[in-house]
This record gives C-alpha cells, structure tokens and sequence, in this order.
C-alpha cells in the first residue's frame, strides 16, 4: 500500500498511478462557511477527480469526511 498526498501543490489524478490498496490524502475540500456549498477553489480538484472516475469506471472510491469543533452537535 502506498499513502500518495497533494498538501500544498498542485495535483491532478491523471498524472498518477494507484495500485490495490493505495491510499490519496488530498487536500482538503472545503464548504463554504454555514452552508452546504463546496468551495469554488475546489473546483479544479473535484473536475480531476470526476475526470479520473469517469476513465476509471471500475474503480471503487472511499470517502470520508469531519466537521469542526464550531456549533452544536446538533448544528453540524
């Protein structure tokens, strides 16, 4: 397994190559503050990571996310 990140450059999946197992920690894909709205400077990613799907339509993803300290429980 290999653990492949993109923390701090630019990234776009079609210039890698994932084996059975490996692991991608991107950068993190952010909403826009009280709203369910992705970031618009996570665009680009996002578009690389669909484009990459689409070529790929056996590949099986996992995501997963958290949220922050701020508001309630029951807020987030």
């Amino acid at each position: 397994m290999s653990v492949i990140t993109s923390y701090g450059q630019k990234f776009t999946l079609q210039d890698t190559t994932f084996n059975i197992g490996d692991v991608l920690i991107s950068q993190d894909i952010l909403f826009d503050f009280n709203k369910a709205i992705i970031s618009s400077e996570n665009y680009d990613l996002l578009d690389s990571i669909a484009s990459f799907l689409q070529k790929n339509k056996k590949l099986t993803i996992e995501v997963s996310l958290h949220s922050d300290e701020r508001g309630s429980g029951k807020y987030s």
